[in-house]
């Protein structure tokens, strides 16, 4: 059996959303035990070494209504601008949890779990769009573990990954595996589960269960790896303290726009 011979570290920062609006008041300040199946998913699902897994002081929200999608929204700008208020390193994950007493988020035809705000390269100047939220509960089911799995996935760069049935925007064309099927099958070193092949869909699809494919495994273990490299002194980008980025977004309905700054850059490649 082969021994691979790099680092692989991923660094997570929760944030804990204190949520007041309307008639809900829940908070989502996990203890020990609540926090590890969130770890565990993370953990047994991409190629690591370690994980650095931190959940930090809550911040509260009772000005928007989280049933609300315009407002859901807005909540990912927040958390994409206090990651850099945190300075946080670029090669750290910021993921914002809230529960909205298990409500739907949207109008009923479906409801959004969690957002992201890009699928980022494995460049320094990327770091802004490292940043997620989900919920917690929908119904009073928790689905935030596989929810977290999944934005998580994007802030790695990855994309969705079509199944039958499963209605997600924009899948990668370059998927191998018929209907979303994860091609072997899985299993976790931390809960010993054995996951059939034949069932499980890749955790960026919208069907369930969901696990990680062998492509999937493959693509993020390289994201790992170059994002492990930046932690040597030879790796640092002196591009991120020399520039600055203005970033914003604009909701398409309603035409409200945010804007900040922070530092990073556009690589060339994708400048208009």
């Amino acid at each position: 059996i082969g021994i691979e011979g790099s680092e692989q570290i991923m660094k997570v920062v929760i944030v804990p959303i204190e949520y007041s609006f309307g008639g809900c008041q829940a908070s989502t300040d996990l203890d020990e035990a609540a926090l590890q199946p969130y770890s565990d998913a993370i953990y047994q699902q991409n190629a690591l070494e370690t994980l650095q897994i931190e959940m930090i002081d809550p911040i509260q929200v009772t000005d928007l209504d989280l049933t609300d999608p315009g407002d859901f929204f807005s909540l990912l700008n927040r958390i994409v601008q206090y990651r850099s208020q945190l300075g946080l390193d670029p090669n750290v994950y910021m993921y914002g949890l809230f529960d909205n007493c298990g409500a739907c988020i949207g109008d009923g035809g479906g409801c959004l779990l969690g957002v992201a705000p890009g699928t980022p390269g494995a460049t320094q100047g990327e770091a802004g769009q490292r940043a997620a939220i989900g919920v917690r509960y929908l119904s009073g089911n928790e689905v935030g573990i596989e929810t977290f799995v999944h934005e998580i996935g994007h802030t790695q760069g990855r994309q969705h990954i079509a199944c039958p049935g499963g209605q997600s925007a924009g899948p990668d064309p370059s998927y191998p595996h018929d209907d979303g099927g994860i091609g072997v099958w899985g299993f976790g070193v931390r809960d010993f589960g054995i996951r059939n092949a034949s069932n499980h869909k890749d955790y960026m699809s919208y069907c369930s269960p969901t696990w990680v494919s062998d492509w999937q495994w493959s693509a993020t273990f390289a994201r790992i790896k170059s994002l492990t490299e930046w932690d040597t002194l030879d790796a640092v980008d002196p591009g991120m303290s020399e520039s600055t980025q203005l970033i914003g977004t604009m909701n398409p309905e309603t035409g409200e726009s945010h804007w900040w700054t922070e530092p990073g850059y556009v690589e060339p490649s994708d400048a208009i």
